[in-house]
């Protein structure tokens, strides 16, 4: 690794550096909002850390008087981690990620999020009814009379009709019309298909919980509107909002009420938002709107963004559509570069081709190489293989191979068993649900993983708090979210018990683990419930339970479509062959989304994943295509060595070249970029693309 603190920084840059700082400096004498751009290993970081100590410098007694709060709102925990360590203890800046904040902000404004849940709730209906006025698979409840839609909502809401339902509903067709035969004989056009039938039912009970929920929130007696940071989608009948949700709601909310925008700007007179591009636009204008009500009314609200246009990368990320949604941004650049070699750096320049030209702030920098090959796919192991000889590398000097397939890292991570089961199942299967799979079982942020397969990790990660001796009671039992019944119990003696109970917990495969974790569960130990069901869910007690979680999520209400007896087997089987699947290699998988350091020569990342970090060694292997878009990056090469300009930011030649931006810059020292050509590709015409990027191709094969 490299030991920056002995590499010479000119007085000259020194300067220049500084100046750039003294801008936002500037900024907050003259009361003005800021977006700090900076390209890759510029310090964004550092530069952000250093604005908060000019501000708590300049304005901390003021804030401290007035019991005031900056906000500093980041995309990810870690990030919020490593920003509270830089900037030190300080009880006058909350730093947190952006959904904890938000909900912390809104959550006390009960009325107002009810009335927005109501008018959700009445939305979440209406589509339900439009489903069954609408889909194929309904048409045989569209065939009823409105007397025969009446007959049939009286039985099904029947409680003992109602728990069968739920028992078989995922069973075969035999088994399902065995429990219905009133249904049958009353309704037989109903029952011709039974997974239609499934659906039908399914939606009429959701329609069913949606309006008696709607019914409560007209009580006083109704629960209050929740934020649950376990999930991805709404549960709203039972109250539970999702992040996305959380987003909209906390945007209507503040933008339309005008009292509350001056609260908040008068208790935060602050805020500044870590990596800027990858936020969410909606909290972009909630804060614009914030910002914009206090300018009007004349009181100090101050703004600052701190990120890179060009590391935008992810579909829901703002991006370069902030200075439409934020106006009035004094935008500060800056060119240095603290992390890569100024042979990787040029690179990276040609690649960006936005105006940002950066260089590296120090005089000399360790010996550096930069690669560039184009072979055929065949070659592939031979281009591993000269790099590890040519660059020396072993366990202390590791090569980070970027890989275009999520199959393939995940098989060289050791969860390739995990990756097909996902892959193969009917969710994924369908539409461009493909594209999600990358984010929803290897994005290494927690907020992105699918519902199950979060699920998974939470259960994981409860296992490894479990074995490791380090880990507190309180980590342990989340204690903050203990009912305060169960939090009165506590003891030392019940509380050891539940520490030898949890460290009993064993098993070769996730299947018999889960069955060992199940066997003490509701069995009268609050302590070890409470454990349990915040780790899992409330809903699901038992492995049968879970195995009926999955086949919904995963097959069941995966496509409009209705399974077959055979596809229903088929699918169950599926999930029983994956829950027994070796426990060793469902914590390589928790590992990788961890990152935790693998002690290995060779190291496998998806080049999403990489964001954030840096390496020595990377080799980038690159085809033209990448996930089903057969000319992802062929034809940003075609664009090579045209000007990237605007026109492109919202198009998939823009997404392209921001992820090889994103990769090339992970570089420190070593970089090569090995282009695997297939069969119909001429080499050549590849080899005139990227000689426009590098100096020389293929001085390696």
């Amino acid at each position: 690794m490299i030991d920056y603190k002995k590499l010479k920084i000119s007085d000259t840059n020194r300067i220049k550096e500084q100046q750039i700082i003294d801008q936002i400096s500037q900024c907050i004498d003259d009361g003005l909002s800021w977006i700090f751009n900076a390209g890759a290993g510029s310090g964004k970081t550092y530069a952000l850390v250093q604005s908060l100590k000019m501000l708590l410098d300049k304005k901390g007694p003021q804030f401290y008087i007035h019991g005031q709060k900056v906000l500093c709102i980041t995309y990810t925990n870690a990030a919020a981690d490593e920003i509270k360590e830089r900037l030190g203890n300080t009880p006058l800046v909350l730093v947190s990620t952006i959904h904890e904040r938000m909900w912390e902000i809104i959550a006390p404004y009960k009325d107002q999020l009810m009335k927005l849940h109501r008018t959700k709730l009445r939305e979440a209906i209406i589509e339900k009814k439009e489903q069954l006025q609408e889909q194929s698979w309904a048409q045989a409840y569209r065939n009823l009379s409105e007397q025969q839609k009446n007959e049939l909502l009286e039985k099904i809401n029947s409680e003992h009709v109602r728990d069968a339902f739920f028992q078989v509903c995922n069973s075969k067709a035999q088994t399902v019309r065995a429990a219905f035969p009133e249904i049958a004989e009353e309704f037989p056009g109903l029952m011709k298909n039974i997974g239609n039938f499934t659906k039908i039912i399914r939606c009429l009970y959701s329609i069913n919980s949606l309006a008696k929920a709607l019914d409560k929130t007209k009580r006083k007696t109704c629960p209050k509107v929740k934020y649950d940071p376990r999930l991805n989608t709404d549960r709203l009948s039972k109250m539970l909002i999702s992040h996305d949700t959380l987003l909209e709601y906390s945007y209507l909310l503040i933008s339309r009420n005008e009292r509350l925008k001056q609260i908040i700007c008068d208790k935060y007179p602050a805020v500044f938002v870590d990596e800027f591009q990858d936020t969410n636009p909606m909290v972009v204008k909630t804060i614009s709107s914030i910002h914009h009500h206090a300018l009007k009314i004349g009181h100090s609200f101050l703004v600052g963004y701190y990120g890179d246009i060009r590391q935008n990368i992810y579909d829901r990320g703002v991006g370069a559509k902030i200075f439409q949604l934020h106006k009035g941004l004094t935008p500060i650049q800056k060119e240095f570069n603290r992390r890569s070699s100024p042979k990787i750096i040029g690179v990276a320049n040609l690649i960006r081709n936005d105006g940002l030209i950066q260089q590296s702030i120090y005089e000399k920098f360790p010996t550096s190489e930069v690669l560039c090959e184009v072979c055929p796919a065949t070659a592939r192991d031979e281009i591993v293989e000269k790099l590890c000889n040519r660059w020396k590398i072993s366990i202390d000097n590791p090569l980070h191979c970027f890989e275009l397939t999520n199959e393939l890292v995940a098989k060289k991570s050791g969860f390739e068993d995990i990756y097909d089961f996902f892959k193969n199942c009917r969710y994924y299967k369908r539409g461009r649900n493909y594209e999600l799979l990358r984010d929803h079982l290897l994005a290494q942020d927690e907020t992105k993983l699918g519902d199950v397969q979060k699920l998974l990790f939470r259960l994981l990660d409860f296992k490894k708090k479990v074995q490791n001796d380090n880990t507190s009671i309180n980590n342990l039992l989340q204690i903050s979210r203990v009912h305060p019944d169960t939090k009165s119990k506590f003891n030392i003696i019940n509380i050891r018990a539940l520490v030898d109970k949890l460290h009993s917990l064993s098993g070769e495969t996730l299947a018999s683990y889960l069955e060992k974790l199940f066997e003490f569960y509701q069995l009268g130990d609050d302590l070890y419930d409470e454990c349990i069901r915040y780790t899992i869910a409330e809903e699901i007690d038992s492995l049968v339970s879970l195995k009926q979680y999955m086949l919904e999520c995963l097959f069941v209400n995966a496509d409009d479509a209705a399974l077959t007896d055979l596809e229903l087997q088929d699918s169950s089987t599926s999930i029983d062959n994956f829950l027994n699947i070796k426990i060793d290699i469902f914590e390589c998988w928790y590992d990788f989304i961890n990152r935790t350091d693998k002690k290995s020569d060779i190291i496998y990342h998806t080049f999403h994943s990489t964001k954030g970090l840096e390496f020595d060694n990377v080799l980038i292997l690159l085809t033209k295509k990448f996930g089903r878009d057969k000319e992802y990056f062929g034809s940003l090469l075609k664009t090579f060595p045209e000007k990237i300009d605007a026109k492109y930011d919202s198009t998939e030649i823009g997404a392209a070249r921001n992820l090889f931006y994103v990769a090339v810059t992970r570089a420190t020292k070593k970089l090569c970029v090995a282009y695997l050509a297939d069969e119909q590709e001429q080499l050549s015409d590849v080899e005139l693309q990227l000689g426009s990027i590098f100096t020389k191709v293929n001085s390696l094969t």
